[in-house]
């Protein structure tokens, strides 16, 4: 109930899952967190614990924040180059780093890249 189909405000063509407007990132941040904590608390139950487990007696359980449920200005604008001059990625290779959410890869794939990652 935190995230939507919809367009990126400088994308409208690139419809994707999105946080919703007014809606907070941590809570959708804690969600996500306790939905794993639950799923690791299921798997515990089937399985024993590592020996670094039972050694430190500790499991990693943060996460990152959800960055892919908002996608940032930078890679909008990015996106929009690329949609607007398909030539630019058509026929290559595009790797897309940290430009929230994947908007510069989704445009890329639909402009025509060979292979997007």
């Amino acid at each position: 109930d935190l995230l939507e189909l919809k367009p990126a405000e400088l994308c409208p063509e690139l419809p994707m899952y999105l946080l919703r407007d007014g809606d907070d990132i941590v809570e959708l941040w804690a969600r996500t967190e306790s939905f794993f904590e639950r799923a690791r608390s299921a798997d515990a139950k089937k399985k024993r614990a590592s020996p670094l487990e039972l050694e430190t007696g500790a499991r990693d359980s943060s996460l990152h924040p959800p960055y892919w449920a908002v996608p940032w200005v930078g890679g909008q604008g990015v996106a929009r180059y690329i949609l607007d001059h398909p030539e630019v990625v058509r026929g290559k290779t595009v790797l897309d780093v940290g430009s929230g959410c994947g908007v510069a890869a989704l445009a890329a794939a639909r402009a025509g890249a060979s292979s997007v990652c």
